[in-house]
Formats: C-alpha cells, structure tokens, sequence
C-alpha cells in the first residue's frame, strides 16, 4: 500500500530493515523522498502503540492504520 502511495506522488521509498536509531532498534523503517534526495521527508514505523511518521522538520505523529497516516500526509507535500 505504501509503495503504490508513493509511486502515485512521484516519492522515492526505502525500506531498512534492523535500523538503529537514536539508541533505539526498529526491525523496519519507512523513508519517503521526493527524488533524488539524501533525506527522508519523512520516516515511519511501527510501535506497540501505533503507526509513527517522522517529518523531517516537525514532531513525529502517531496514527492507528497507516491509511491514516497517508492520508494526512498528501496535503503536505510541498
């Protein structure tokens, strides 16, 4: 679902799996880019309570199904 949301806004996504961030372990990791950028526009996971989208120059936002979380995200597509 990702992937095909992603193709549709002309995004670039990578998936990492067994990432460390920050001192923390996630065993997935979802980086959405507009092109050819180094950096994520944002960066999502799965936690025990939720969905966590990561912009890049905001707070992370927790969502209960990632079509939620797509949704919100479309409008801030700059």
């Amino acid at each position: 679902m990702v992937q095909a949301w992603a193709d549709y806004h002309n995004l670039r996504m990578e998936i990492e799996l067994g990432a460390v961030s920050e001192g923390e372990e996630f065993e997935e990791l979802l980086s959405l880019s507009y092109g050819a950028s180094e950096h994520p526009r944002w960066t999502m996971w799965r936690s025990a309570d939720g969905i966590v989208v990561q912009p890049t120059m905001s707070r992370p936002m927790m969502f209960d199904r990632m079509s939620v979380a797509l949704e919100v995200l479309i409008p801030a597509r700059d």
